[in-house]
């Protein structure tokens, strides 16, 4: 059998190191995998994982034009590479396949990445027909609730990533500055209003006063970089926070830092805690939906409120005043890790998965 994926975009976000995932777990049940998307800079992440990859233009162009070439391409890709099953992994991408399908009669897998409350019916319309998988269980929540779906057609496969072996290389100027007796307080993500940098930047100015020997490091690319870095010039914190851009030793750079904190104002079931609680390191998260099903407040993280600066700045100081509890909550999240977020366990929900559905077509 072979399979299609198809995305918005190959940019290195969550969305797509999970669909990597699943093609690498699921290589030995298709002849070949095949992934379709726009190029955000991120295809090479795919190499070893995927056969064939072809580009496609972004999907939530509203062109006419683009809207029909999208169209053939996608058939033209199905037909030539004889395509048994159509994963997608974006709204727009389910909507174009489910056209497509009139004419070709395919198994559908829609993967439910994000918590949506927007498109609803179209949404309805668009998931008709596709087995249907949810990240989590507040993924799977809103499309039963919000947009309607039949639950009976949606499974739960929680995200994962590959447990760590350990740091394999340092961040030289990190090590320097734990050297000297400072302390890092980590923020990994894409710089976008969705991932809450300002809150974060905003409780790191109030922490700074407190702990001048703390600095603030934030991991992550992306379209609100300028408007954070002047926000840094503003708050005048330009020496206590670092902006280290798009890193690919993500995990390697959790290893240094003393605390790692989530500030997403949305999510659907964020990698980040799963990479944190994977290297035995707890989270100081967002309360939202998603991050809420990962990071238990008091037993392997803490929880505030999103849009608490002010908290946040609290929670911060108070797990730099009593080490010993946030060593507690470490160890409870490398236990949480491997009790429900296992790269194995993702593996073998996919497997069956997979063999279910393709069965039952």
């Amino acid at each position: 059998m072979r399979i299609l994926h198809i995305t918005r975009v190959v940019s290195i976000g969550g969305t797509e190191k999970v669909i990597r995932q699943i093609c690498e777990v699921s290589r030995g049940q298709f002849e070949r995998m095949i992934l379709c998307a726009a190029d955000g800079g991120g295809i090479s992440t795919f190499n070893g994982c995927i056969d064939k990859y072809y580009e496609i233009d972004d999907m939530q162009k509203k062109d006419p034009f683009i809207f029909f070439k999208i169209l053939f391409t996608l058939s033209d890709v199905i037909r030539k590479e004889h395509i048994d099953v159509i994963h997608v992994h974006h709204r727009m991408a389910a909507m174009y396949i489910k056209i497509l399908n009139i004419f070709f009669h395919k198994t559908l897998i829609y993967n439910g990445h994000c918590i949506h409350e927007d498109k609803r019916f179209l949404t309805k319309i668009a998931l008709n027909g596709y087995h249907i998988i949810a990240v989590g269980n507040k993924v799977k929540k809103n499309l039963v609730d919000f947009h309607k779906i039949d639950s009976r057609h949606i499974k739960v496969i929680p995200n994962t990533v590959d447990k760590s072996d350990g740091i394999a290389s340092e961040d030289q100027r990190l090590s320097q500055l734990k050297k000297n007796g400072n302390i890092l307080v980590g923020n990994v993500g894409r710089l976008s209003k969705q991932k809450g940098q300002r809150y974060f930047l905003q409780a790191a100015s109030s922490v700074i006063k407190k702990f001048p020997n703390v600095f603030f490091i934030l991991v992550g690319d992306g379209e609100c970089r300028e408007e954070l870095e002047r926000s840094v010039d503003e708050m005048s914190i330009n020496d206590r926070v670092i902006f280290l851009g798009f890193r690919d030793d993500v995990r390697d750079l959790m290893h240094q830092f003393d605390i790692l904190v989530l500030s997403s104002l949305w999510e659907g079931l964020p990698l980040v805690p799963i990479e944190a609680f994977s290297v035995g390191k707890a989270v100081i998260a967002s309360n939202i939906d998603g991050t809420d099903e990962i990071v238990e407040d008091g037993i392997n993280g803490i929880l505030y409120d999103p849009y608490g600066a002010d908290l946040l700045a609290e929670k911060i100081c108070h797990v730099i005043s009593d080490p010993k509890e946030w060593a507690r909550l470490s160890q409870n999240a490398l236990e949480s890790y491997e009790k429900k977020y296992s790269y194995q366990i993702f593996s073998d929900r996919y497997k069956e998965y997979y063999h279910d559905v393709c069965s039952i077509d």
